[in-house]
């Protein structure tokens, strides 16, 4: 029998526990797809590119050089390979000693003039003067004929070079005129007598003196030019073939 005014309680059912909220996840892209990767990459290939670049430029621009200079080389050997040409044929003619750099006739009249007593020039001496002037003035005007500096011009050569070979053309024509001057003067001597005649060898003696200073210095710088482009080979040693404990000069035997 139910009784009044009671009723059981009856509790809601209790709702079941939420699911957790769903977090959206980053996917993350792949390493090279990623655009700080892609930034530095691109930057890094770009500075690559550029090495390259300017490396095969370096290598243009020397390769060019190389075959300026190459072609420059030839052209000075082949211009100045004449020049020397003449100038071994003139000096020639005035006993040229090429190791000692000296000029024969200059060195014989400088030895002739020191043999001079009050102003009485030997009868030898005054031949020999009269052969070295001839030769002398044979060997000038034929170097005086060239006209260098149109024949080196534009071959190749630095301007200091052309300067160089053009200044000593004109001091080693200088010296064979001075040195042809001065074997005129031992002819005059001959038939001044007196303190005329000594004045004569003495302005003679300094003349030769003066040539054969001024022509070493003059092909020494010609030398220089021609030395570097191996249009004149080095000197050798002292005494280059000799035996050991030989005396210079002695055959040895």
């Amino acid at each position: 029998m139910a009784i009044k005014g009671k009723s059981r309680s009856r509790s809601k059912p209790r709702a079941g526990a939420r699911a957790p909220r769903a977090v959206p996840v980053e996917v993350k892209a792949p390493l090279f797809l990623r655009k700080r990767v892609q930034v530095s990459l691109a930057f890094l290939a770009g500075v690559g590119a550029m090495i390259v670049l300017i490396w095969a430029t370096n290598g243009v621009r020397v390769e060019h050089r190389h075959a300026t200079a190459s072609d420059n080389h030839a052209k000075a050997v082949k211009a100045l390979g004449q020049w020397k040409s003449t100038v071994d044929t003139a000096l020639s003619g005035v006993q040229f000693d090429q190791q000692q750099q000296t000029v024969g006739l200059l060195a014989a009249l400088s030895s002739g003039l020191g043999q001079v007593k009050n102003g009485v020039v030997p009868a030898n001496l005054v031949t020999q003067a009269k052969t070295a002037e001839g030769q002398l003035k044979t060997a000038a005007d034929a170097l005086h004929k060239v006209d260098l500096a149109t024949l080196v011009s534009g071959q190749g050569l630095q301007e200091g070079q052309v300067t160089t070979l053009i200044d000593s053309q004109g001091a080693i024509i200088q010296d064979l005129q001075t040195g042809e001057q001065a074997a005129g003067l031992i002819q005059a001597a001959t038939g001044a007598g007196g303190h005329a005649a000594t004045s004569l060898v003495a302005r003679a003696k300094a003349l030769v003196d003066l040539a054969q200073s001024s022509f070493a210095d003059a092909y020494s710088s010609y030398v220089g030019v021609m030395r570097p482009l191996g249009l004149i080979a080095p000197p050798g040693p002292p005494g280059a073939g000799q035996l050991p404990g030989q005396i210079p000069g002695s055959s040895g035997s």
